[in-house]
């Protein structure tokens, strides 16, 4: 921090711990005694500009010098990692990131001259700007941090334990009659439950709030819908008067809708949409939809909609998503070449390939894009990343056959679908991909979608048969949902 002082009879004496100093003004050459418990450290002469050029751990300050103010920069981090501004930001950036575990929240910029974050649960921020240990930001508080450089953001996370089970079985008239098989959502309670009535193309959303009692239908027209188990907030995307005519809703209750956009996605012509079981994402902060050859990305915080278009020598991508939130890099595909997974690093207009075979559209992604899954083309096998796409780790067990099922994402690299009337489920322990079969088997769950929820370690199935479901519960320890940390940056 900076601290504004007067040297009055020769010295001035400051109580402040750091490891950092920096003499910003004086009246002219200063001597400057750094001590710690009594123990001198460092004694030296300074001027304006000078700066210790490595930690040195003190918990007093003494300068001698001439009369008059002086003004220097104290702290556990060195003056080089931040730039102040002595008057108000001259403009700010804000962005929203959720965290569960250890992620970055905002890159090095020499320009900003704080970081202030919120949080709805205690996180610790730490990174390349700490001398040491990292900063505790308490729910619901704001607090400033006057770095330039790297930050990351922490969040004690729980755990599953998937050999814990409730196995509770088929649940008989769980769905509205010919419901369909598509996205679903149940509440900790089960008495509110939303499913969507087609499994490709628009269809209707139903709800119900007893327990399936009463059906109603919340919304019409939708051609997607997703639930965010990070902010609990629901998303719908519905079209109407052409497919290049795009409309995205929210909601907190299921009920009552508001507009994220509305209106026509110019320039795009009428956009064909694609009919692979995987083509909805929500990744990051935005709400993606895949057509043939375009991807609508809907920011879910500002209302923002983006088309890409994804081609690749004429050949239409129909499945895959964007991983940043930059909408730069992401893992795409189609029916053509072999079903080669490509990957872009500039938003479409590049493409490579990173040797990935996806068997049926298979690719998804996590929520925050780092943990990804796809099924092997030739083995059969599921294959796993938990690092961006950057390296793959690939089952050493047998084939999945999974033809019309989304695998889903429970908790950091955990991730399950179902086959053969059982879930199954994959994670990466010691470097290796582990398969497990979950429960025992049942019905053959022949629905396209499985919804957990993390707060009751439920996994549901959508509808199967009309109106039958499966459920079963792994045993979750500690808090294992996502923060919410607002990220707001004053920029000089």
């Amino acid at each position: 921090m900076i601290i504004n002082q007067s040297i009055r009879s020769g010295f001035v004496t400051v109580n402040k711990t750091g490891a950092y100093f920096s003499l910003i003004s004086a009246v002219g050459v200063v001597n400057v005694r750094l001590s710690e418990k009594g123990r001198t450290v460092l004694d030296t002469k300074m001027w304006v500009g000078m700066s210790i050029d490595k930690a040195i751990p003190f918990d007093e300050i003494t300068i001698k010098g001439d009369d008059g103010a002086v003004e220097f920069w104290a702290g556990d981090v060195s003056m080089s990692h931040a730039v102040f501004a002595n008057g108000a930001a001259k403009a700010i950036r804000t962005n929203v990131k959720y965290i569960n575990g250890e992620s970055k929240i905002v890159d090095s910029d020499i320009t900003r001259t704080a970081v202030r974050i919120r949080s709805d649960k205690d996180v610790f921020i730490g990174g390349a700007a700490f001398f040491s240990g990292g900063w505790r930001v308490a729910a619901n508080q704001v607090e400033e941090i006057p770095v330039a450089g790297i930050l990351s953001a922490y969040k004690p996370a729980g755990y599953l334990d998937y050999n814990v089970l409730d196995d509770v079985g088929n649940l008989d008239s769980f769905w509205p009659a010919n419901s369909g098989q598509s996205e679903c959502y149940v509440s900790d309670d089960e008495q509110k439950r939303i499913i969507k009535t087609t499994e490709t193309g628009v269809g209707n959303l139903l709800i119900t709030v007893d327990g399936g009692v009463v059906w109603n239908i919340t919304l019409t027209n939708v051609r997607a819908y997703a639930f965010d188990p990070r902010t609990g907030i629901h998303y719908a995307y519905r079209t109407s008067s052409g497919n290049n005519f795009a409309h995205f809703l929210k909601s907190s209750d299921g009920i009552n809708w508001g507009d994220l956009f509305i209106g026509y996605l110019t320039g795009m012509g009428n956009l064909t949409q694609s009919t692979t079981l995987n083509n909805i994402h929500l990744v990051g902060k935005h709400f993606q939809y895949m057509y043939f050859g375009y991807i609508v990305c809907c920011d879910i915080e500002t209302g923002q909609v983006k088309v890409k278009v994804l081609n690749k020598d004429s050949n239409n991508m129909n499945y895959g998503c964007f991983i940043d939130d930059d909408l730069k890099v992401g893992f795409f595909g189609g029916s053509f070449d072999s079903n080669t997974l490509f990957k872009t690093e500039d938003g479409g207009i590049t493409w490579k390939d990173v040797g990935i075979r996806a068997k049926y559209s298979s690719f998804s992604a996590a929520s925050m894009g780092k943990n990804l899954f796809y099924i092997d083309n030739t083995s059969g096998k599921p294959v796993l990343s938990d690092d961006f796409g950057e390296t793959w780790i690939s089952s050493s067990g047998g084939g999945w056959d999974i033809t019309k099922n989304i695998p889903v994402n429970l908790f950091g690299n955990i991730w399950v679908t179902h086959e053969g009337g059982l879930f199954k489920l994959v994670n990466i322990e010691n470097e290796l991909v582990v398969s497990v079969a979950l429960g025992t088997a049942g019905i053959n769950m022949n629905s396209k979608n499985i919804f957990f929820n993390p707060k009751t370690g439920r996994l549901y199935t959508s509808a199967v048969n009309n109106n039958i479901s499966k459920s079963i519960g792994v045993s979750v320890y500690g808090d294992i949902t996502y923060a919410r940390v607002e990220v707001m940056e004053l920029l000089s």
